[in-house]
């Protein structure tokens, strides 16, 4: 400046009735008074307000607050031509706060890294599971029927079962016989050749 600057003013004094109401401003409602206080009339009542608003007070602005600052002391002698401050350092490429925090992933390569097998390879052979030993039913009278010369050599040697109760699932020479009181198969039993 070429002149230097007028003593600041002094702080203008507050009356009693004017601390009151400080903090009042007009809104629709409190909030409307509180966001908007910048823009809304002060009041001490609601007379001071427009039409469907109305004084609010405790708010958090403060009109004696928002006054025009008073003026800072004056400089003894004008300054000179204003100077734009040098840059400290040269300016980043790139901007603050924009720096990765990881590197960037590589380029995907055109090619595939392995090269795919022509034959397919052989995989392990699973046997199946062994079938369960067959059950049968004790009241089935099939299970009786077995192979002999005659009932009692069936019911005695109980050699064979023939369940079909068919004599042509016996040996040669046997026959099938129903209702002997064999329990299991003991196999059967062929003479030794006889020696001329």
């Amino acid at each position: 400046t070429n002149r230097p600057t007028r003593r600041p003013t002094k702080r203008p004094v507050i009356s009693a009735e004017q601390e009151m109401h400080r903090n009042s401003f007009c809104g629709a409602f409190w909030t409307d008074a509180r966001d908007n206080c910048d823009t809304k009339p002060h009041c001490e009542d609601d007379r001071d307000c427009p039409e469907s608003e109305y004084c609010w007070t405790q708010t958090p602005c403060d009109y004696y607050a928002t006054a025009p600052p008073t003026t800072m002391y004056p400089t003894m002698m004008p300054s000179g031509e204003p100077t734009t401050p040098t840059p400290t350092e040269d300016p980043s490429n790139s901007p603050v706060g924009t720096t990765p925090t990881r590197s960037p992933t590589p380029q995907p390569t055109w090619e595939p890294t392995t090269t795919p097998t022509y034959f397919p390879t052989i995989g392990p052979s699973i046997t199946p599971r062994p079938t369960d030993k067959p059950t049968f039913d004790p009241d089935d009278p099939s299970l009786t029927f077995f192979c002999g010369k005659s009932w009692s050599d069936a019911d005695e040697n109980c050699g064979m079962r023939c369940p079909t109760g068919n004599s042509g699932d016996c040996p040669a020479e046997l026959e099938c016989w129903a209702f002997t009181s064999c329990e299991e198969e003991r196999g059967i039993k062929t003479d030794p050749p006889t020696v001329e």
